[in-house]
């Protein structure tokens, strides 16, 4: 049986890799570029810059800003860093489920061992494979979700093994790692918190339900209230700054954003099942607190509840209540009443889903053998879902590869989403379909006037386009209500430079400088004209290497950084240091046609 384990582990973690192979060439997406691209907390090890960029999600970062150490603004490794954290959290489920057979609650549940580990390895295998976990892994940022999951299950699965052993030096031996993977979890994503509601769960609906135990949490509860309100009425505790911790945004109050969660909640459980709706982004459509939607779906969670209820209090059935109410509660950081900015985001299921797809395996399963099912048929059932949801999660990870099919998936399931168009705008611009990319940014404008980015895609359309006053018009107008809106700077000196204007394109650089000095574009650009101009200005050539060398530090992947050192050192007559930045150009783009000719020259 052991070995059997062993063999599907290595098995689950084969497909996972296997499945994710097409996003290995993804490109960075939606918050990858605030978070990542232009992050200068991850630009260095610094572990007190990144503690004060994010607090609750420190680890996460940490492990982004290792990425960047190793290699820079290149997404493969990134990617392959969020596969192993996907493969790891699919076989600590495993363990975690296994471990929850063990408890009083799963002896009780009625069946064999081979069907208990049956039933362990088609969730870990259906949590492997859905769809719903691609919006996880395959949206880098996303790490912070698929990594808090797996502390927070690590966590699980070492608290229920301390409570299963007897010697006391065994318990201290589980609860030491699963401390460490609580400290993990908590300090990666916000939504860990719900680990201490959890563990009362697991005690309530795993062990043994005694009279101790009710005494312990209604005291603990009680003297939690008691000491909370004391000290917020000594003004020990800040209630004012509670409150703005617990609200990130204030376009929607509190209960409104409740009630919308029913709606939400219920979109989420229903992808599940029918997964023909998964986007990397949505429009978030605000309903009043008495629409039939919002009433229905909180009809239909209440109905959910008191069924996870209802099994609770049945012996042999109390797993699959608690794998539904392990749902609700993971969920409720960003389903309930802390506000937040947009409404869904089907990467937030990631961990939830653990709890339900048990429920799901556990009560088909009870079902199919209440009514005599033929075991081959049940097997057939769950193969067919199985490759229902591997071909679903291909074809998903295919959608993650080309940034262009991403955002024309966004704008078809919500078509009235500016973010979508202007997204899909810009990715268009990159591939040089203006005409598309004006009719998308255009739509984006049209549904958000407040949408900055979209304006200023315009503005590089107009610029490639030849259509110069058009483009430094827009940029003007951008930077009149946005005066520090870098990337306007930076495409309106751009403009100039095309124009041959090139004084006025490093003025206007300058200015963008200002008011970042960590922007990649402002460095290169800035940085590369100067060395161009400079010919026989010592002190503007040695800026322009300041300038690139600093951009280096952000991607040295790019060849136009090495060919404008290579050029300011051959204006310095530093033919060495020239030779080797115009090789270096080449090795990044052997095509680089004015590199090869200047190297040339000087060998």
């Amino acid at each position: 049986m052991r070995y059997r384990k062993i063999l599907f582990m290595m098995g689950m973690g084969i497909v996972v890799f296997i499945l994710y192979l097409p996003v290995l060439s993804g490109q960075f997406l939606l918050d990858d570029f605030t978070s990542i691209v232009k992050n200068q907390a991850i630009r260095s090890l610094d572990v007190k810059s990144i503690f004060s960029f994010s607090p609750f999600r420190f680890i996460g970062y940490f492990s982004l800003a290792l990425n960047f150490y190793f290699s820079k603004l290149d997404p493969y490794s990134y990617h392959i860093v969020n596969n192993c954290i996907h493969i790891l959290f699919v076989v600590m489920y495993f363990l975690f489920l296994q471990a929850l057979w063990q408890t009083p609650s799963g002896k009780a549940a009625g069946f064999s061992d081979k069907e208990k580990e049956g039933m362990a390895m088609a969730a870990a295998l259906l949590i492997a494979v859905h769809p719903m976990s691609s919006f996880a892994v395959s949206y880098i940022v996303q790490r912070s979700a698929s990594l808090a999951g797996l502390f927070y299950i690590a966590c699980l699965f070492f608290y229920i093994r301390a409570r299963l052993e007897v010697r006391r030096s065994e318990k201290i031996r589980y609860l030491i790692p699963c401390l460490f993977f609580l400290f993990c979890a908590i300090f990666t994503k916000q939504n860990a918190f719900t680990i201490f509601p959890m563990i009362i769960l697991v005690e309530m609906f795993c062990f043994d339900l005694t009279k101790k135990k009710i005494i312990v949490f209604f005291s603990g509860l009680g003297g939690f209230v008691f000491v909370f309100t004391l000290l917020a009425t000594l003004n020990a505790i800040d209630l004012n700054e509670l409150q703005r911790f617990t609200y990130e945004t204030k376009a929607i109050g509190r209960l409104d954003y409740f009630f919308n969660q029913f709606s939400v909640i219920c979109f989420y459980l229903a992808q599940i099942f029918v997964p023909n709706r998964l986007a990397i982004d949505y429009h978030s459509l605000v309903y009043s607190n008495h629409h039939p939607t919002i009433v229905m779906s909180g009809m239909i969670l209440a109905t959910i509840l008191a069924v996870s209820i209802f099994l609770g209090l049945k012996k042999s059935y109390k797993l699959a209540g608690f794998g539904i109410l392990f749902y609700f509660t993971a969920i409720s950081v960003e389903s309930s009443i802390i506000p937040i900015r947009d409404l869904i985001f089907i990467h937030r299921t990631y961990l939830p889903n653990s709890g339900i797809f048990f429920a799901i395996i556990f009560l088909v399963y009870a079902l199919l053998k209440y009514l005599r099912a033929p075991l081959y048929l049940t097997g057939a059932i769950f193969c067919l879902s199985i490759v229902f949801c591997v071909g679903l999660t291909w074809k998903t990870n295919m959608m993650f590869k080309d940034p262009l099919k991403v955002w024309q998936r966004v704008v078809d399931i919500s078509p009235d989403h500016a973010r979508g168009y202007a997204n899909l705008g810009m990715t268009l611009v990159a591939l040089g379909r203006y005409g598309e990319a004006e009719k998308n940014l255009i739509k984006a404008v049209g549904f958000d006037h407040s949408e900055v980015s979209s304006l200023n895609n315009l503005g590089v359309i107009y610029s490639k386009t030849k259509q110069y006053d058009k483009a430094i018009e827009l940029y003007k107008k951008i930077i009149g209500f946005k005066k520090k809106y870098v990337q306007a700077y930076v495409n309106l000196a751009n403009t100039y430079a095309d124009m041959g204007n090139i004084n006025l394109a490093i003025e206007t650089y300058r200015e963008g400088y200002k008011y970042n000095q960590h922007n990649f574009e402002t460095l290169l650009n800035l940085g590369k004209h100067l060395a161009f101009s400079g010919a026989e200005n010592m002190e503007q050539l040695r800026e322009a290497l300041g300038l690139l060398e600093q951009a280096e530090k952000i991607n040295d992947k790019h060849p136009v950084i090495y060919y404008a050192k290579a050029i300011a050192f051959l204006n310095l007559k530093d033919y060495n240091q020239a030779k080797i930045n115009f090789r270096r150009t080449l090795t990044l783009n052997p095509d680089f046609k004015e590199a090869r000719q200047a190297l040339e020259k000087i060998e």
